[in-house]
């Protein structure tokens, strides 16, 4: 197995086309995982679907350690996946043939902003102030979906499950990655295109409450704290401390 595309999930009915968008992308062995507390209402060979009402950051976590491939892109279940873009994207990270590279893959939310998602800028860590701490260097990629070795993954710990969203995660995951040693390239040419709501509007209400409530301040106090420690290398199972059920969306 190549490739497993892990994707915490609840909008099922839009996870046949984002499926058909990754058979498009990508022409080698591939799965796709799926976990989040609603089943498919289709099958495949190479899927799978895996019952978690936790929050998002934990279901990645456990889509990770269930993962078959030797890399992992992290994706969403609103987005669609560029034809061929993820054929490109492992053809020029295989030339590297180390596990400690990864990619950074280019995406867009909605349509506002496209020409600042894809520019190179978008992607440094330096270019957003809420991201920026004195213990990170500034010119740390950020990671959020891309292709990143699941035995690497596995080694640091993967996710920070005390995040309960994947955004604010995915960037403890590209510093701490960064701080290891690892190589983050980014990729050319955008890899997927998404959807996007604002605030708390439709199903994204309990994301932007965890976001501003919950994740923000433990990353101010894990990385802009006089108390930071360098905190690399977590423990794999740390998605056991996180609940089992996600309040703020599932009652």
């Amino acid at each position: 197995m190549q490739i497993s595309i892990v994707v915490p999930a609840i909008r099922k009915e839009l996870w046949e086309n984002f499926y058909n968008s990754i058979a498009n992308s990508f022409h080698g062995e591939w799965e796709l995982i799926l976990i989040g507390p609603y089943e498919p209402s289709f099958k495949k060979n190479n899927m799978r679907w895996i019952e978690d009402w936790g929050c998002p950051t934990r279901c990645q976590q456990i889509g990770i350690l269930e993962a078959k491939g030797e890399w992992i892109c992290f994706g969403w279940d609103d987005g669609i996946f560029q034809n061929n873009s993820l054929d490109k994207y492992y053809s020029f990270l295989s030339d590297y043939k180390d596990y400690k590279t990864a990619i950074s893959g280019r995406y867009t939310e909605g349509t506002q902003s496209i020409g600042y998602m894809l520019s190179d800028d978008y992607y440094k860590i330096k270019t957003h102030e809420q991201a920026q701490s004195p213990y990170v260097p500034t010119n740390f990629l950020i990671l959020n979906t891309g292709l990143v070795s699941t035995k690497l993954l596995k080694e640091i710990g993967g996710m920070d499950c005390r995040f309960e969203t994947t955004g604010l995660a995915c960037l403890d995951l590209s510093i701490r990655l960064q701080l290891y040693g690892i190589k983050i390239i980014l990729g050319e040419g955008l890899l997927l295109t998404c959807s996007w709501l604002p605030g708390n509007e439709g199903d994204h209400e309990p994301v932007n409450k965890a976001f501003f409530q919950a994740d923000m301040p433990y990353y101010n106090k894990k990385y802009k704290s006089p108390e930071f420690k360098n905190e690399i290398i977590i423990p794999l199972d740390n998605w056991k401390q996180a609940p089992d059920k996600w309040k703020r969306r599932f009652q």
